[in-house]
């Protein structure tokens, strides 16, 4: 299946070539996870606090599927 992933917020550090909020276009095995698909783009879990599917926020084991439309934004810090 294909998926468009975008990483915000200094994530695209841990994908090669990535720019922030920048579309890539990934392809897994269908029915994968937010879980395996963090694993395959070597995003460390505790990194992810926001997964957005096709604009709504969703677990990491929510299954995925072709077209969907990924966004993964880490914690926010600041005061």
């Amino acid at each position: 299946m294909q998926l468009e992933v975008r990483v915000f917020a200094g994530l695209h550090r841990y994908i090669q070539g990535a720019g922030s909020g920048q579309s890539l276009n990934f392809e897994l095995k269908e029915g994968t996870d937010g879980y395996a698909l963090l694993n395959s783009l070597n995003i460390p879990l505790q990194e992810a606090f926001v997964f957005m599917v096709n604009g709504r926020r969703e677990d990491l084991a929510q299954s995925l599927h072709n077209g969907d439309r990924i966004g993964i934004f880490p914690p926010v810090g600041g005061g």
